[in-house]
């Protein structure tokens, strides 16, 4: 009950002044920038702009006059400007009567009604303003007899007036739900679309049917009567109900006297028309404003015209667990539109103006969102939903116990019900009798009538010719004649005379079935007053029940609808984690980079010192073995004088020996003296001999010291480089993991950014890609190579020449834009045959869906080998030959863009474009055909962004 008092709350709010005081884009705007996790202020160029707004609201692009005019417009206020000027375009009305078209008959082939005058007057109506739900009531309520309005009945008439069909297209295209599945059971996928939903407007419907006029021409006529039961191949649940608009409760009809039920009543080639038309009650009540499915249907299609994709997609599957993108954002649309008064112009105008349309097809660089920031939003709307949950509960309780109320009152008054079903269907066949009588009875009086002036002409012709005949008996010609004449008076006579027959017969059958009919509408009224209280309470009952219903699927659709914002939130979120998560590894990659650099400058300096380190140890082996030799040499040297001074010591001691012997002898006494002094010598060489033995171990021991230090050295300097080489590989490897893990993320970030634009274009934070129609393709493939232009001067020189304008018309604001409507409807005129090439390639089948892009080898070679589109870039008379008389690079290049993507080059295209050309200045023209066509073939030209 709460939920239900801060609802109301909530629409009144959303119809107060004060709303209504803030222009329709800035509402938009304003919904928009609540529901976005992230914002983006970026707006697409001047140049992406017009030829968006071109495209989505004329169906072709700026010519090249018209956009470098908007390009070097300085005004601050030009974009609105220039939407205010194709909203007066003559060619907006074209371009809604195709988008209309296809919306409505999807292409279906001609039937009854010819397309051609299917578009004219839908062309005429938006020429005329008409709003949309004028626009609507008129095809809904149209029975093709009035030939004013005739084309309006092409939505039933090319149909075959199948009621099934009929319900399940008026389902789709006037409230934006596809209900077919419903019409032998409750919805299998969709839990808000129910059979009695299904046949709640199918008994709008049922009532009415095909009729064919003598001429063998058809009209959508209805009869008076005509109930609606349902029931379930699967459950085997039965219904009955009336006619009742999607989320609306059912319709209080009038009870008329059965003699009363029909304006027109059926007769031989004449329309029926019942006194209570429920077709028209269908027309009225859908588009009267009320009707919340009809307004944001609408809402919701045009909106998706503009934007790419509708708020709910598909447009024909609304339901509360398809929910839109933004419900706040349709909820101001649908009331838009409806505060607009259904003004579509005025409605796309808003749209186009707002920020939101305006924006950038790409992020804006440096447009950054923390994974922290995003789960602070994820949290507050988990918290909103908990809340809502519990009101899903409630209303869903409070709805169910409703439908129990329903289900016992059908109980309670199903015999008193039945009875009157019953009373009402032997009245309705007795009418029918009567009426079928009655229909004998107006057609013979109307052939009477219609024959009686004739018997009458015939009988003075006889009555002259008798009067002739008594003057002149005998002349043949003037008998011939009289005979002849009595011949025919005769068959006239003969013929009147059977048509009073069957009147007077009728007359009397007439007066028999009304006689009868009498008693069996004393019947019925007794059934009615019987049933009528259990009707009312019956129907204000499931009045109460449509509201909880509502209720329910309201707050059920804003939970889903949170479903659909946290996931995109998520992946939101998903996006922004992964983009910290490489920064962060881009700096440990960066951190861990630096370290290797240090390792690897210390394991050359390392090895700069464990090579000089080795140069020492070699230095120092070198002296020691140059020590080891030195005392090798002076022990040798010691060891010879050692050997020489034994020898003199055995020498002296054999000597003093002899001289023992000999003592006196002066000779030996004087060799011994001289062996004394050898010996003395000897033994002091010895002795210096053992210095130098002394002193060269002591030098070795040095060198042997000295080297055992630079073999320490060496060592332990190889230990500290083999620990700063086993640190550096650790790194290496270290680094070879984090780039595989950084690879790994970046995969994993151009994924979830993938992911991300489309998430992005449903949050409205960019815009979105579109491919071109069908007719946008053809316009805009002739307004680029200057087919268009052509016959446009063409034509504006032949009304011009037919009917100039003076000096005083050419200042009268009225008659310029009946001149500009009419070079435009004539222009328009000669394009229709080129544009139908265009829809036989491009356009989806017959009935099928008409938005979705798609591709094909037929497509391919027409484009690219078919003699049309290449007779138009060959042609000197267009584009190619205003190119080619160009004298320089720039001047082409820029003629080139303007004409065919609506924008000046840029730098670095116009020197391609000065390449080439300066490659091939003998083939200048093949080559600016080969730009055109690689520009007519580019995705940017394809596509609206």
């Amino acid at each position: 009950m709460k939920r239900l008092i801060y609802s109301t709350l909530i629409c009144i709010m959303l119809l107060s002044p004060a709303v209504a005081e803030s222009p329709l884009h800035e509402q938009i705007d304003t919904a928009v920038s609540k529901y976005q996790a992230l914002s983006n202020e970026s707006l697409a160029t001047a140049a992406e702009f017009q030829r968006r707004v071109y495209l989505d609201l004329l169906g072709t692009i700026p010519s090249a006059q018209e956009t470098r005019s908007f390009l070097d417009d300085g005004a601050a206020d030009k974009r609105e400007q220039l939407v205010n000027r194709i909203i007066a375009d003559p060619r907006l009305n074209h371009r809604l009567a195709n988008v209309f078209d296809v919306m409505l008959m999807e292409r279906i082939a001609d039937g009854q009604v010819k397309s051609a005058q299917w578009r004219q007057y839908l062309y005429d109506s938006f020429v005329a303003n008409k709003p949309y739900n004028v626009l609507a009531r008129e095809i809904l309520a149209s029975n093709g007899a009035d030939p004013a309005s005739r084309p309006a009945a092409r939505f039933y008439l090319d149909r075959a007036g199948e009621t099934n069909r009929l319900t399940r297209d008026v389902g789709r295209m006037f409230f934006g739900m596809d209900m077919q599945c419903a019409q032998c059971h409750d919805h299998p996928l969709i839990d808000g679309y129910f059979q009695r939903d299904y046949y709640g407007l199918f008994a709008f419907l049922n009532r009415s049917h095909i009729f064919t006029d003598t001429a063998k021409k058809n009209y959508f006529a209805e009869k008076s009567v005509g109930n609606v039961s349902f029931k379930s191949v699967f459950t085997e649940e039965a219904g009955e109900t009336g006619p009742h608009l999607p989320g609306d409760a059912p319709i209080t009809e009038p009870v008329h006297k059965k003699i009363d039920e029909y304006k027109v009543r059926p007769r031989a080639n004449v329309v029926t028309v019942p006194t209570y038309s429920r077709r028209e009650q269908l027309a009225v009540t859908a588009t009267n404003g009320n009707n919340r499915a009809f307004n944001r249907n609408i809402a919701n299609r045009l909106w998706g015209l503009m934007n790419g994709r509708a708020l709910v997609a598909p447009v024909d599957l609304q339901h509360a667990g398809n929910p839109p993108l933004n419900p706040e954002l349709m909820s101001v649309l649908e009331l838009g539109i409806v505060q607009l008064n259904f003004d579509v112009k005025a409605f796309l105008r808003e749209v186009a103006l707002s920020r939101t349309y305006q924006r950038a097809y790409q992020l804006e660089s440096g447009t950054k969102v923390t994974a922290a920031h995003i789960q602070g939003k994820l949290e507050s709307v988990e918290t909103v939903q908990n809340e809502l949950s519990k009101q899903v509960v409630v209303a869903s309780q409070a709805w169910q116990q409703q439908q129990v109320v329903v289900a016992e009152l059908d109980t309670q008054w199903a015999e008193i019900r039945a009875a009157y079903v019953k009373a009402d269907k032997a009245a309705s066949a007795k009418l029918d009798k009567y009426l079928k009588e009655d229909g004998s009875r107006v057609t013979a009086t109307n052939s009477i009538s219609q024959r009686s002036p004739k018997r009458d002409v015939l009988a003075a012709a006889a009555a002259e010719i008798d009067a002739v005949l008594k003057l002149l008996p005998v002349e043949k010609g003037v008998v011939d004649a009289a005979a002849a004449f009595k011949k025919k008076l005769d068959a006239s006579n003969a013929e009147l005379t059977k048509l009073v027959a069957t009147r007077e017969k009728a007359e009397g059958k007439t007066k028999e079935e009304l006689a009868e009919l009498s008693p069996l509408q004393v019947a019925l009224d007794t059934a009615w007053q019987a049933w009528e209280p259990g009707k009312i309470e019956r129907q204000a009952a499931a009045a109460k029940e449509q509201v909880l219903r509502n209720a329910y699927e309201k707050i059920q659709a804003e939970f889903y609808a949170m479903d659909g914002q946290k996931l995109r939130w998520k992946r939101i979120q998903s996006a922004a984690l992964l983009d910290e998560q490489v920064v962060s590894q881009q700096k440990q990659l960066v951190e861990l980079q630096q370290k290797i650099k240090q390792s690897t400058d210390q394991v050359a300096a390392d090895k700069q010192k464990l090579a000089q380190l080795q140069n020492n140890q070699q230095s120092s082996q070198q002296t020691h073995q140059q020590e080891m030799s030195a005392l090798t040499g002076v022990e040798k040297q010691r060891t010879a004088k050692k050997e020489a001074v034994e020898l003199m010591d055995e020498l002296i001691a054999t000597t003093n020996a002899a001289i023992k012997l000999i003592s006196t002898d002066d000779d030996a006494l004087a060799v011994v003296s001289q062996l004394k002094q050898q010996q003395s010598r000897l033994g002091s060489e010895m002795a210096e001999a053992d210095k130098h033995v002394k002193l060269s171990q002591s030098e070795v021991s040095a060198s042997a010291k000295q080297l055992q230090s630079a073999a320490t050295a060496v060592t332990e300097m190889q230990k500290m480089l083999d620990a700063q080489l086993a640190t550096l590989q650790t790194q290496q490897q270290q680094l070879a993991t984090e780039q595989l893990a950084l690879v790994t993320t970046l995969e994993k970030q151009a994924e979830a950014h993938e992911k991300l634009s489309s998430v992005l274009v449903h949050e409205f934070v960019v815009s979105d890609l579109k491919p071109l129609t069908p007719e946008q393709l053809a316009n805009t493939v002739m307004e680029s190579l200057g087919v268009t232009e052509t016959f446009r001067v063409q034509v504006e020189a032949e009304v011009a020449k037919a009917n100039p304008l003076t000096d005083v018309d050419k200042q009268d604001a009225a008659k310029i834009a009946t001149r500009q409507r009419e070079v435009s409807e004539k222009v328009q005129a000669k394009l229709a045959s080129l544009e139908n090439e265009f829809i036989k390639l491009y356009a989806a089948g017959a009935g099928q869906v008409q938005t979705d892009f798609f591709a094909t080898i037929d497509q391919a070679l027409y484009f690219t080998n078919g003699s049309r589109i290449k007779g138009w870039v060959n042609s000197n008379s267009y584009l190619t030959g205003r190119l080619i008389k160009s004298e320089s690079a720039s001047e082409i290049s820029e003629q080139l863009y303007i004409s065919l993507l609506n924008r000046r080059p840029t730098a670095q295209e116009t020197k391609q474009v000065s390449d080439y050309l300066t490659a091939r200045t003998d083939q200048k023209a093949e080559t600016v055909r080969e730009m055109i066509w690689a520009l007519l073939a580019s995705t940017e030209f394809r596509f609206n962004h």
